[in-house]
């Protein structure tokens, strides 16, 4: 019986590190269930903070963006309302008999009024740089009616689009020249 009772003993025993070793895995498997979904929510977490940030900088550089295309428009406006004053209040040349000279005040006149009235409806920066160039013109016939008056020039005007490049004279363009003037 003693054998009997050691033997129920170890049984037991062996049952209870069973049930403890069945509470230890069990107590285990919550722990990783707990840390798996604990490590999820982090990951979603910092996914959303993730995505927060790029949309945020997403509106600031927007912000930013237009923030620099208005000051373009600005520079663009105030630079058309330079040229429109500058052909308003320039300096004409005084009446003369000389039809080319009477026709180019004319086309002047005719220019600072449509860059003036172009000033006005201008709203993007095309429409601006077009008005500058229309007062440019302006600028540019009453600089003719000067020199064909034989007066000075007037003050320095700026250079209208294209005439930069139209006025260059590039190497190969003055090799050609030379070979048809020497032939």
């Amino acid at each position: 019986m003693a054998a009997s009772s050691t033997a129920d003993r170890a049984i037991a025993m062996s049952m209870h590190e069973c049930e403890t070793n069945a509470r230890m895995a069990r107590g285990t498997q919550t722990i990783v269930t707990r840390t798996t979904r604990y490590l999820r929510y982090m990951v979603w977490g910092v996914l959303a903070v993730l995505v927060l940030v790029l949309i945020g900088a997403g509106f600031y550089m927007s912000k930013k963006s237009k923030e620099r295309e208005a000051q373009k428009l600005a520079d663009a406006r105030e630079e058309a309302q330079r040229c429109t004053s500058v052909s308003v209040a320039g300096d004409e040349p005084g009446p003369s008999d000389d039809a080319a000279v009477k026709q180019a005040l004319v086309d002047a006149g005719e220019r600072y009024t449509a860059a003036g009235s172009q000033l006005e409806r201008a709203k993007t920066r095309r429409q601006f740089d077009l008005a500058r160039d229309t007062a440019l013109e302006g600028l540019y016939y009453t600089r003719a009616a000067r020199l064909t008056m034989g007066l000075d020039e007037g003050p320095q005007l700026p250079p209208m689009p294209g005439q930069v490049d139209a006025g260059r004279i590039t190497e190969s363009a003055r090799s050609t020249s030379r070979r048809d003037h020497a032939g």
